[in-house]
């Protein structure tokens, strides 16, 4: 099989996953499209993973296991785009499931329209509830309807059309190298760049609205669940982004859409952070030093399309530590009672509410009410031990 080209290089990091990786690897070796490489690339794993991917490798040629020492997903990745021989690109994570036709069904779309990039359906298995879920702020009708297109035909805020990740998408392997896009080596954030600026330079984007892909959430080992670890990646993210935006000549066209998806993004890192230790170190660097980086600090409230982005940076520029945090926990608190008193109102009425108060429970704004109370509420107790 490897005298012919692969029609799509599967490129997957692989650290500490032994878990999943088996799983892994049965959905794609089962894929419906047979043409494709499997690059699994070890970052330093210190579980069994790097010997569940051998037996895999032996059993089945277009697995390519590589061994790095470990240095990120982000090195990990770029490691695997060097290697790669297909003619587009999958980028996918060691734990996440696949329906058995995504690579044919995204390799088709691509093919049919020639695009540089292919976005397809996604939703979210959460493996504590064993049990999928719509990705609430992914929508592929925010995308134009006509395949293909560009990120100026997109009418609204590019950057929050699709997300900044990889998992859900399909490259062109040549419009990735003539563009020279590559990796952050960074902790977390470090597919960002990597997403939105091949979204932002493609002259032709296709989408594909059946959900071929479930990413799993609700497991400890994922980065995404101890960002706190590394809070500044996603500023050191955004700063690469912008360079990147500006050295291709789409900046300008793009700037009031990036400077409100940066503050989207610098508030998201805030309220996801779970150690008082880290939002300690975060909040005055945000405060002195990202603001004024990335001018949000001279901008207009009005400037801002999501009104409780540009209150809550008001409250940032306006704000030291301990007010910012009393600030927060007031507004927190009043959330949640007014969530409350609804879910209360919602038991009295028929059991046919019971996917109303469901949805409210799982939304956004009630999960972000009880993220903004976590930190203040654990620094106001601190507070009180101390006096």
């Amino acid at each position: 099989m490897h005298a012919m080209e692969p029609k799509v290089s599967v490129i997957i990091p692989v650290y500490n996953c032994e878990k999943y990786l088996n799983e892994t690897l049965r959905r794609l070796t089962g894929q419906s499209l047979q043409e494709i490489e499997i690059l699994c690339v070890n970052d330093g794993s210190t579980d069994g993973s790097l010997g569940i991917l051998n037996d895999w490798a032996r059993k089945d040629d277009r697995i390519v296991v590589v061994d790095q020492p470990n240095s990120g997903a982000g090195a990990a990745r770029n490691h695997g785009l060097r290697r790669a021989r297909g003619e587009y690109l999958s980028i996918l994570d060691s734990d996440d499931l696949y329906e058995p036709d995504m690579l044919a069904h995204a390799y088709e779309c691509a093919s049919k329209h020639a695009a540089d990039m292919v976005v397809y359906g996604a939703d979210f298995y959460y493996e504590d509830k064993n049990a999928f879920d719509s990705v609430p702020w992914l929508d592929l009708k925010r995308l134009p309807e006509q395949n293909p297109f560009s990120v100026h035909d997109v009418a609204g805020n590019p950057f929050r059309s699709t997300n900044g990740w990889t998992w859900d998408k399909l490259f062109k392997r040549s419009f990735i190298q003539e563009n020279g896009i590559v990796f952050q080596e960074q902790r977390t954030y470090n597919d960002m760049v990597f997403t939105f600026l091949s979204f932002c330079c493609a002259s032709r984007i296709a989408t594909l609205h059946e959900v071929l892909i479930h990413q799993r959430k609700n497991h400890k080992t994922s980065l995404s669940q101890t960002g706190d670890k590394s809070w500044w990646c996603v500023r050191d993210a955004l700063a690469g982004l912008k360079s990147g935006l500006e050295s291709k000549g789409v900046f300008d066209a793009l700037r009031r859409h990036f400077d409100n998806y940066v503050l989207h993004m610098v508030r998201f890192n805030a309220t996801s952070i779970n150690r008082t230790q880290a939002f300690l170190q975060l909040y005055p660097v945000m405060k002195d030093e990202w603001v004024r980086e990335f001018g949000l600090d001279a901008k207009p409230l009005d400037y801002f399309d999501i009104p409780d982005d540009a209150c809550w940076l008001d409250r940032v520029r306006s704000e030291d530590l301990c007010e910012f945090l009393l600030a927060e926990c007031v507004d927190g608190e009043t959330r949640i009672a007014n969530m409350r008193k609804e879910i209360i109102n919602l038991r009295k009425t028929a059991s046919s509410s019971e996917k109303k108060l469901k949805k409210i429970q799982g939304s956004r704004d009630y999960k972000l009410g009880k993220s903004i109370l976590r930190i203040p509420r654990k620094v106001v107790h601190a507070f009180r031990g101390n006096s």
